[in-house]
């Protein structure tokens, strides 16, 4: 979850081990955090990193952990595209950090899902005002779906709304592979009827991200899908919030089907969903302070109860196994529930206590054990954070158990040593990005990040551009590789952004702008130069009206232009041309025309560098 409140927040992941003992063992606690920004000149204060907090966690099948989260600053050397990102990061079972996909639009980004298959692929969902594909569809908000194998390289990304506001708000694989979306939209999905305000919704994608079915479901309120699960037979269990009131449902397909069940909860909210062969377990919280017939009952209370129960399924009926409540003052909320063999897991967040653990400051983040038979608790944890401040969000649990190599801090499973080189992994660059290169104020020239490009292929694309006006080559550093572009001597190169929301230059991290080098004296040829007629701009008293600082620009202007154009006959003499275009296979450049060009260059460098004036 999360450490601090929201002036210096961090991501936090705890380990615990010894489940099965009264008092478990929390093993480590990791933080993840943005980069901090460099310090100001001459100050000995670190400046605090930016915020950041993991949303959602699970593990993969060889034991590591995935956790989507956000941030809002550079997170392991990426530079964002929004002013908050999400990042998928993958930490091994001793809690080092394998590698980082930064994944955000130029608009608002929320991670709000996240769903790991049984070979490794990792799905992350949410909800973006921009656009994060060429050819994302939709109006307003749009949800959008994000599938990674199990090297982190991204499968596709499918972003397809309606004509209004959509959000996906959960995820999860079935054991074919295919993988199930749910949220709410104010339009329609699949070609049905909106009934009213929100509507929630359920699709079905297959492993390349094309629509199976879908099924859209609410009244005339405001309705969503809050929570999924896929059972064993293949159905997906849906949670659904609609008009206030929470109801379990389980279907097969789009079809009507006779195993499928419908159970109410009342006046609650689910957060998370497990299902094992014979029953379903849900996780969330309410306010009302009773629990009658299988419905929340009696007095709305101010503070908000975690709670988690059991449904137990037989065909197409659905009942109650118990129900367990997590009350205390304050808010308890739980947005997590794990079932291993006979054992529930629930994480949560309270303000005074959680179960029987009581909180460690302001507020703490829990962890707790219920039987899996009865929902009796056997034993509750806080977790504390910085000035007193915690929260979980997430649950993961590693199905292989402990080993020796925990006490020695180090992983189990295959040792990942190595990371993609792809340009759209190892950035916030997303396929389709793109800028332009200029040489000389000449043809803008289109350099496109696709799919799979390594740094080194940018290398070609650029030096293909570039023809023999200067180099790109790949740069290593502490932060791994970077794009460098060097022009040639006496040679103006200006980077152009791509169009708006495609932009790759901020992503790279390469300035916008004109790029030059300047050139290396050459103390025999300059001798030969005629004396050098200063431009006699007089800036030194300074101007304090708007109309005068339209004078001097004006002034500046037609200076620029008198020397473009002069540099332009310059560079367009007969005999240089007779060089350029072949007619002279041999010989020197006269010196007269290199003392020519060297005054006109020197007369540009002085006009750049004029200083002693405001605007």
């Amino acid at each position: 979850g999360a450490s601090g409140d929201a002036e210096a927040r961090a991501g936090q992941i705890s380990k615990w081990t010894n489940l099965d003992a009264a008092d478990p063992t929390r093993q480590f606690a990791n933080r993840l955090e943005a980069d901090a920004p460099p310090p100001p000149p001459d100050s000995e204060v670190s400046p605090t990193p930016p915020n950041a907090r993991i949303l959602a966690s699970e593990t993969g099948p060889n034991g590591a952990l995935y956790a989507l989260a956000e941030t809002e600053g550079e997170i392991d050397g990426q530079l964002l595209r929004g002013e908050k990102d999400l990042a998928l990061v993958k930490y091994d079972s001793a809690g080092k950090k394998i590698w980082t996909r930064v994944l955000g639009s130029t608009s608002e980004t929320d991670g709000l899902s996240l769903a790991v298959a049984s070979d490794g692929r990792v799905a992350i969902a949410g909800v973006t005002s921009g656009d994060l594909t060429p050819d994302a569809a939709g109006g307003g908000e749009d949800g959008f779906v994000t599938l990674y194998d199990a090297d982190g390289l991204e499968l596709f990304t499918r972003q397809r709304g309606s004509g209004f506001d959509d959000r996906i708000e959960a995820l999860a694989f079935a054991d074919d592979g295919s993988l199930f979306v749910a949220g709410r939209t104010k339009g329609s999905v699949g070609g049905a009827t909106n009934s009213g305000g929100e509507d929630g919704f359920i699709e079905k994608l297959d492993t390349t991200g094309t629509a199976l079915w879908s099924r859209q479901l609410g009244g005339s309120e405001n309705d969503r899908v809050t929570a999924l699960a896929v059972d064993a037979s293949g159905g997906v269990v849906a949670a659904s919030l609609e008009d206030g009131q929470t109801t379990l449902r389980r279907f097969a397909s789009d079809i009507d089907d006779a195993t499928d069940w419908t159970q109410a909860l009342g006046e609650g909210v689910v957060r998370d969903l497990e299902t094992d062969g014979a029953a379903v377990y849900a996780a969330g919280e309410t306010r009302l302070n009773g629990r009658t017939a299988g419905l929340f009952s009696g007095a709305s209370v101010d503070g908000a109860d975690a709670f988690a129960l059991r449904l137990d399924i037989s065909g197409a009926v659905a009942t109650e196994a118990w129900f367990t409540r997590f009350g205390g003052d304050g808010d308890q909320t739980s947005p997590a529930i794990k079932v291993l063999g006979d054992d529930v897991y629930v994480a949560g967040s309270g303000a005074t206590a959680f179960g029987s653990a009581t909180a460690l400051g302001d507020k703490s983040a829990f962890v707790a054990k219920l039987g899996a038979a009865d929902g009796v608790e056997a034993w509750a944890s806080a977790i504390n954070g910085r000035a007193g401040i915690s929260s979980a969000s997430g649950l993961a649990i590693d199905p292989t158990g402990a080993s020796d190599l925990d006490l020695f801090g180090l992983p189990s499973g295959a040792l990942e040593v190595g990371d993609t080189n792809n340009v759209t992994d190892r950035t916030s660059a997303r396929p389709g990005d793109h800028f332009y290169l200029s040489v000389e104020g000449g043809r803008q020239k289109k350099i496109t990040i696709e799919a799979g490009d390594t740094y080194r292929d940018l290398t070609f694309k650029i030096n293909a551009a570039l023809v023999l006006d200067g180099t790109s080559q790949v740069s290593s550093g502490v932060n791994g590789q970077a794009l460098r572009i060097s022009p040639n001597e006496n040679t103006r190169l200006e980077l152009i952004p791509g169009s708006e929301g495609q932009d790759a230059l901020s992503a790279l991290g390469l300035p916008r702008g004109v790029v030059f080098k300047e050139p290396i004296g050459d103390t025999d040829a300059s001798s030969d130069a005629p004396e050098l007629v200063a431009l006699g701009l007089d800036l030194g008293a300074g101007f304090t009206t708007k109309e005068e600082a339209a004078d001097l620009v004006d002034m500046l202007d037609g200076a620029l232009r008198a020397i473009r154009q002069a540099y332009r006959i310059a560079t367009d003499d007969p005999t240089l041309r007779s060089l350029t275009e072949g007619g002279q296979s041999s010989g020197q450049v006269p010196a007269y025309l290199q003392a020519q060009l060297a005054n006109y260059q020197a007369g540009l460098t002085r006009l750049g560098g004029v200083t002693g004036f405001t605007v």
